[in-house]
């Protein structure tokens, strides 16, 4: 297939550049921020990302841009319940969204809090330390602030069930506590053997209640907890990490990496089999986080009729530079795009698919 940079290729969850109706998977949003942290509603129609010098985006089901901060500080995480209920974490402060506006609710000098986890009631965050990890938690206006050292190392990940707060730490251990910060673990890592966790993630099988999955990243790769630690795959460095459950109830894993030349990449683990991926625009730092989220999404053949292509899961990729990737959702949009409008009477133009799936080949090289 000829590689053709010219042409239409139109999305509803894209961002238009360069001319009018071509849109890409790779969103540019000045000045150069380094994205850290990605919060998406399971509707798709709301989402936050945050980043450095108190960089905040929102996402409104079509487009992401650019929110007042109230902080000039680096921001390192993000989570929420609905559009009007989010927080943020980062240097020395807690924010706080309310639907209208975000503000400073917990601000502590010299204080780095990440990750950020928000509840019913409470605002979990951890404040990594190679000596002093501290795990917390506050109320929602950030007042009762209560916070011990876990030795865990540094937590990198929460979960909740059944009310009870659950945390992975950087040496390997998985930890259930309640609001008493009174801690049970769930699996206790040997000791004199801390794995060092850059990034890590677990799921709790809430619904089947035969465990969890778990999965943590070092300089060494990535491993997958069973009966231990087990050894699954190499890399170099690892900064994201997120396990979703799919379609069919099982988990897979998500993550955001550095490579030893350099260039960013994507990998995935689903059903046993790893997917790695270098989109071209992630170089540097290397991407920082993930997030999925299932969207109606909707192409248009130019000149002709507009193609409802049905719902798919969007991954969508933050962190260096300016640099937001969505990748897998170009290329599904594309194959359904190819499926829905060949099945109409509607003339379809091929020079118009060949650049389509080009602009999304174009990210995988």
């Amino acid at each position: 297939m000829p590689k053709i940079i010219a042409g239409w290729f139109l999305l509803a969850t894209f961002t238009a550049i360069a001319q009018p109706g071509l849109r890409s998977a790779a969103k540019k949003i000045g000045p150069l921020e380094n994205y850290t942290g990605i919060w998406l509603d399971e509707g798709g129609s709301f989402g936050v990302i945050v980043g450095t010098a108190g960089t905040i985006l929102h996402w409104d089901g079509d487009d992401w841009f650019p929110i007042s901060s109230p902080t000039g500080n680096d921001l390192y995480d993000v989570h929420g319940l609905a559009p009007d209920n989010v927080v943020a974490s980062g240097q020395d402060v807690i924010l706080r969204w309310d639907g209208m506006s975000w503000s400073i609710i917990l601000q502590n000098p010299s204080t780095p809090y990440t990750p950020v986890f928000l509840t019913q009631y409470r605002i979990w965050y951890g404040i990594p330390s190679n000596q002093f990890p501290i795990v917390g938690r506050c109320n929602l206006n950030g007042s009762s602030p209560l916070g011990l050292v876990t030795g865990t190392g540094s937590v990198l990940n929460f979960q909740q069930e059944n009310g009870l707060m659950h945390f992975i730490g950087s040496a390997g251990d998985i930890v259930q506590t309640d609001n008493t910060l009174i801690f049970n673990f769930v699996f206790d890592q040997d000791d004199m053997n801390p794995l060092g966790f850059a990034a890590a993630d677990f799921f709790l099988h809430t619904s089947k209640r035969e465990g969890m999955t778990a999965y943590g990243g070092n300089q060494t790769g990535i491993y997958q907890l069973e009966e231990d630690w087990n050894f699954i795959t190499a890399l170099t460095e690892l900064f994201g990490a997120r396990a979703i459950r799919n379609q069919s109830n099982q988990i897979k894993l998500l993550c955001a990496g550095l490579d030893p030349g350099g260039n960013g990449f994507t990998l995935s683990i689903e059903n046993g089999t790893i997917t790695q991926t270098f989109p071209p625009e992630a170089t540097g730092i290397g991407l920082s986080d993930v997030d999925e989220v299932t969207q109606d999404i909707f192409s248009t053949v130019p000149g002709h009729e507009t193609c409802l292509i049905g719902t798919g899961a969007a991954q969508f990729f933050i962190g260096d530079l300016e640099t937001i990737l969505r990748y897998e959702l170009c290329m599904l949009a594309f194959q359904s795009w190819l499926i829905a409008c060949s099945e109409t009477t509607t003339p379809i133009n091929l020079v118009d698919f060949i650049i389509a799936v080009n602009n999304c080949q174009s990210l995988n090289q």
